[in-house]
């Protein structure tokens, strides 16, 4: 079935599509996650994925391509390991693109964008010859219907219909580029679907009044038992067989057993087969039953079955010469140990058929509870429900009050008059206190009832808790109107599965009542310190489906909704070192000092001294090893409010053995920055002072002058290359100076209809 708390995002969908592939996330029985992927030419395949490899793969920001989408592509791409997926991102969104920029930085220029006759791998093509759907504004190297290609070389493209392209990368290219076609049928089993759906093994039918009777088969044998005139072993194995113990063979792995094999309708599978001993065959084949001349009685040959190890552990009883003579095959039960064996494949059925009843029960309830909840809430003028923050405001979440605070869970907000709240309490105490009088004045003038006596007695116990109710409700009332003559009204809030209050004013109460949703939110946001509204990245939205959806815990033993699993992570002590991947992919733990080697972090954790009254400590694993040091209260309070970047973080702070640093790859290039950073500005004067003083005295028309106006001229260069730097400069680039170059020229190349900031992506 479908993972009930994510899926892949639908940005990193529209790229999988492009490159031939489908894939979705599920979740088995077991509470195990899968990705399940299939394509055009790739045949169905499931690879097990962690809970923080499908947190990554949901996620996606729709604007741009930051570091989220990279990850999530990444991560795909890792487990894709045999779809061949493109290098990158930036590639793969690429397929199917009317690509007018080269991947090195090669940008269409006009002259550049008619076809021309050109010759490929010895072969001659005119703009005629072009295959059907491409068109020569296109400006791509195409390849054509039956184009032969050199040892070792690669098709550019193949051309779909509209114009389109097929793309050279992703699962396209083992079936179009390496010309192989993966086989139409997998050596999947048929009854496995994409929902991981646990199937009904088909239980054994057997036969009903089928069998023969001893007595039937011989029947003066039961008058002579030891006479081998009325014994015939063909009719003993004919009796046998009719009721499920049939002597025979069984071939297992190259090899043939001889034994019995047994049909017994006690049981839900067919055919379990015993082996026997070449000695005891040969007495169960005994053609004679005199035991006194060597022969093999009947019920030492039913003793011999009875007897094998096997058919004890599996069989709560025994073969009997009355089992023979009824017209059903045996029924013996089953051991415990024999069921669990025998049964496995049903006993996992119905483990998943009740699993699935709890679940649905589990589902219906919480769905239940929370509608209820909600209906009552935006039934109430006075309340508003935390949940709705996203559905009213957009792209925004609950955030504890602490910089860089961990998500929280708002439920409940509601405004009141304390006050005045507390005298309809009272009041409505008071009427029900006289309601339990006035049923106690009745039933004392009711006769003939046995048991009046008892139920006036408990009615009064009841009656006394009530009245003591109303005076402790009625003196906290005094006490409150005293000390609270301006502070009457509150604000409330669930927060994380806990109640929270503050005092507020008569104003903001008013303003409560009088303001549309989004202006309560803020109010609320405003007047709680412990919570804040802070924009998030709609994918990184805690809240992936309904807060009354349902997951098993590792143990499959209980039930839990997903607004319960987002306060335990909001209110857990502990992150895993591991993510940090995911959450910064530039940076990573390493030894401290110069030179220091990457080392593995795992659980990072937080606890008080048990023993010491005041004292904090902090424990991480670092390979392999648990280091623990001790911290102070306010690192302890910041560890719990931080989020998982910010615990990391601090961790890296307090623990000397290990430091934060960014990745060598990711290390930038200072010098050629600043190399870059110097052509782009003096670039950007030369640009700004042609069209005021001319080229220079020196210096002839700009080659790409505009014939219409002599004050237009951009410098354009059509093609960015990598160029081998000379020996005074060998840590500067030449790509990025002319990235750095094409950046400041495309901003002054603005068209009124173009974007200030197309930057350096692959345009189309």
């Amino acid at each position: 079935m479908a993972y009930m708390g994510y899926d892949i995002s639908r940005g990193l969908q529209d790229v999988l599509r492009k490159n031939g592939l489908e894939a979705h996330i599920e979740v088995d029985p077991n509470g195990d996650l899968y990705l399940a992927a299939e394509g055009r030419y790739y045949r169905y395949n499931r690879y097990k994925i962690t809970k923080q490899q499908a947190d990554i793969l949901s996620r996606w920001l729709d604007m741009g391509t930051g570091s989220t989408n990279y990850k999530a592509y990444d991560t795909l791409k890792s487990i894709l390991k045999d779809a061949d997926m493109p290098a990158n991102l930036t590639i793969a969104q690429q397929a199917g693109g009317l690509v007018n920029m080269g991947q090195w930085g090669q940008r269409m220029t006009p002259e550049r964008m008619g076809w021309t006759p050109r010759q490929r791998h010895g072969m001659h093509y005119s703009n005629k010859e072009l295959a059907p759907g491409l068109f020569p504004m296109y400006g791509i190297a195409p390849t054509f219907p039956g184009e032969r290609l050199a040892p070792g070389t690669m098709r550019s493209f193949d051309y779909r219909s509209g114009g389109r392209l097929l793309p050279t990368t992703g699962v396209y290219q083992k079936a179009e580029n390496a010309g192989r076609m993966l086989p139409e049928n997998n050596d999947l089993l048929d009854d496995i679907k994409l929902n991981a759906e646990i199937k009904k093994p088909e239980e054994a039918k057997y036969p009903t009044g089928k069998g023969l009777p001893l007595s039937e088969a011989m029947p003066l044998l039961a008058k002579y038992p030891d006479s081998d005139v009325y014994f015939s072993l063909e009719k003993f194995k004919e009796v046998m067989a009719s009721h499920g113990l049939t002597i025979g063979e069984h071939t297992a792995d190259g090899q043939t057993y001889k034994g019995i094999i047994v049909s017994n309708s006690a049981s839900r599978v067919d055919k379990l087969f015993y082996t026997l001993t070449d000695k005891e065959m040969a007495a169960l084949l005994n053609p004679s039953i005199d035991e006194k001349n060597g022969g093999v009685s009947i019920q030492s040959r039913l003793d011999i079955i009875n007897n094998n190890a096997a058919f004890k552990r599996d069989f709560d009883g025994a073969v009997t010469i009355q089992m023979l003579e009824s017209k059903e095959i045996i029924n013996i039960p089953l051991t415990a140990t024999g069921k669990a064996e025998i049964e496995k494949d049903f006993l996992a059925y119905d483990a998943y058929m009740e699993r699935q009843r709890m679940l649905e029960d589990a589902r219906a309830k919480a769905r239940s509870e929370y509608l209820s909840e909600e209906g009552r809430i935006r039934r109430d003028p006075n309340a508003i429900s935390g949940r709705d923050l996203a559905a009213v405001m957009g792209n925004y979440a609950w955030f504890n009050g602490a910089a860089h605070g961990r998500e929280v869970v708002v439920g409940e907000i509601r405004v009141e008059d304390y006050y005045a709240s507390q005298q309809t309490n009272l009041k409505q105490l008071s009427e029900d206190i006289t309601r339990m009088k006035q049923s106690i004045y009745r039933m004392q003038q009711t006769e003939g009832d046995p048991y009046k006596e008892d139920k006036i007695e408990r009615m009064q116990e009841r009656l006394q808790v009530y009245q003591k109710n109303y005076e402790e409700m009625e003196k906290n009332a005094q006490e409150f109107a005293k000390e609270n003559a301006k502070g009457r009204y509150v604000m409330t809030a669930m927060i994380n599965g806990e109640l929270s209050a503050v005092a507020i004013s008569k104003g903001d109460y008013e303003k409560f009542l009088r303001y549309d949703d989004k202006h309560r939110l803020e109010l609320f946001d405003k007047l709680f310190d412990k919570v804040s509204i802070e924009p998030v990245d709609r994918d990184q939205l805690q809240s992936q489906g309904k807060p009354y959806d349902i997951f098993l815990t590792a143990d499959g033993r209980e039930v839990v909704t997903r607004e319960q699993l987002e306060i335990s992570r909001s209110q857990s002590i502990d992150v895993d070192g591991g993510d940090l991947k995911n959450l910064n992919f530039k940076r990573g733990f390493y030894r401290e000092g110069q030179h220091g080697r990457e080392v593995n972090v795992e659980n990072i954790t937080v606890e008080r001294d048990a023993q010491q009254e005041g004292k904090f400590r902090m424990t991480a694993v670092i390979d392999g090893q648990a280091i623990t040091h001790e911290i102070s209260q306010k690192q302890y309070d910041k560890f719990l409010a931080c989020d998982d970047y910010h615990r990391m973080k601090l961790f890296a702070k307090i623990f000397n053995e290990v430091d934060l640093k960014v990745r060598p790859e990711h290390r930038a290039n200072i010098g050629a920055m600043i190399v870059a950073g110097l052509t782009t500005g003096l670039r950007t004067i030369g640009d700004i002072m042609m069209p005021v003083y001319g080229p220079g005295p020196h210096m002839g028309p700009h080659p790409f002058m505009h014939p219409e106006s002599v004050h237009f001229a951009p410098s354009a260069p059509a093609v960015f290359e990598e160029r081998i730097p000379g020996p005074a400069s060998h840590h500067t680039r030449a790509a990025d100076i002319a990235a750095a170059s094409y950046e400041a020229e495309a901003s002054q190349q603005q068209t009124p209809g173009q974007s200030v900031g197309q930057g350096r992506g692959m345009g189309t």
